[in-house]
């Protein structure tokens, strides 16, 4: 699958649905930006069965770990990869966010555009407010799953 192996030689931005000329989703990356024919959903599932588990399992896992009901952050590697998924402005599908390392403007018409570099962005449906809201979540989340130490490594 092209989208993956893309995903492990770059460094991921974000992976957003992009609905035009053909194309269903597009990965942000530190080097450009590859545009596929498969959902935003098939590529986070594929990412996940290649880490150990499937999308849905790394959401239930959120969800029993740390009580986030809705749109919870996931942990895709136990090298700390980390995702958080945010309501597009656009589409129905998420954007998964991978990189903190952004900024944000909030544009006239309503969206939150979340600027990586290179001033690759993405456009969400939140406000500010709600997207502190996520980033704590994450780093909540982050900090759990790295107090985690299996009894057989203790």
């Amino acid at each position: 699958m092209e989208e993956i192996k893309f995903i492990k030689e770059n460094r991921v931005y974000a992976i957003a649905p992009y609905y035009m000329g053909g194309y269903s989703s597009v990965l942000i990356t530190e080097k450009g930006k590859l545009f596929s024919k498969k959902s935003v959903s098939e590529i986070m599932n594929r990412f996940c069965i290649m880490n150990g588990s499937t999308l849905d399992g790394c959401i239930r896992a959120a969800r029993e770990t740390t009580n986030y009901v809705k749109n919870p952050p996931i942990m895709l590697s136990a090298k700390g990869l980390y995702a958080m998924q945010l309501p597009s402005f656009e589409y129905r599908e998420a954007v998964w966010i991978f990189n903190l390392d952004f900024l944000t403007q909030k544009m006239a018409n309503g969206p939150m555009r979340i600027v990586f570099q290179n001033n690759y962005y993405v456009e969400v449906d939140a406000s500010v407010a709600k997207l502190q809201t996520y980033l704590w979540k994450l780093l909540e989340m982050k900090h759990l799953f790295d107090q985690i130490t299996p009894d057989y490594l203790k």
